[in-house]
């Protein structure tokens, strides 16, 4: 790429995350646009938000292994780290039609906070990600239907993990663990035989 051509994509995308910590709003419109290729173009094809299954899919396409993360993590755990990371998100069905729904599904604003946390937290990883996924696929701006452009410049984004966050999302895993622990607890402390009376 020329450097003509490099300083107009420097200049369209501007620095991805604001000093709040939240994305700018052209990486906003970009992260929608990457909700909404994945909700569409992503398999399954029949499920239309953004499931651990989808999500798993789309972090190999971009050249990621988020499998363990997505598709071995229980459904209530992974609906507990996305309600403390401040991702929005749903309840979908599961396999069983009786049983209540419990899939955590991100909605696109989810998935805008989600993906802004993770590039937070590890640049070295995300940054790549975001890079294959403008490349590889036609990424659509939901705020006017044109097609972003195909290059994410470096500069755009964080080249070293944000220490604020990094503390923040330590915390966390700290009361993650800590309701894992005491979920255990509570299971193991219940005793059926009693609860119903003999």
């Amino acid at each position: 790429m020329g450097s003509n051509a490099a300083v107009a994509a420097s200049e369209y995308w501007g620095y991805f995350v604001r000093p709040d910590k939240s994305p700018s709003p052209v990486f906003e419109q970009l992260l929608l646009g990457i909700a909404n290729y994945i909700n569409k173009e992503v398999a399954p094809w029949d499920i239309q938000c953004l499931t651990p299954t989808k999500l798993a899919a789309f972090y190999r396409l971009v050249g990621g292994d988020y499998d363990s993360f997505f598709l071995e993590t229980e459904p209530p755990s992974l609906s507990f780290i996305y309600q403390s990371l401040g991702c929005y998100h749903t309840l979908q069905p599961c396999d069983d039609p009786c049983a209540p729904p419990s899939t955590p599904a991100l909605t696109p604003q989810g998935f805008v906070r989600w993906q802004t946390v993770q590039l937070l937290l590890q640049p070295e990883a995300h940054v790549p990600f975001l890079q294959e996924a403008v490349k590889r696929f036609e990424i659509t701006n939901p705020s006017d239907g044109g097609p972003f452009p195909r290059r994410l410049p470096k500069e755009a984004l964080p080249s070293r993990p944000d220490l604020e966050m990094t503390e923040w999302e330590k915390d966390i895993r700290e009361r993650l663990l800590l309701e894992v622990q005491a979920s255990q607890f509570r299971r193991a402390s219940f005793n059926p035989t009693t609860a119903l009376g003999d």
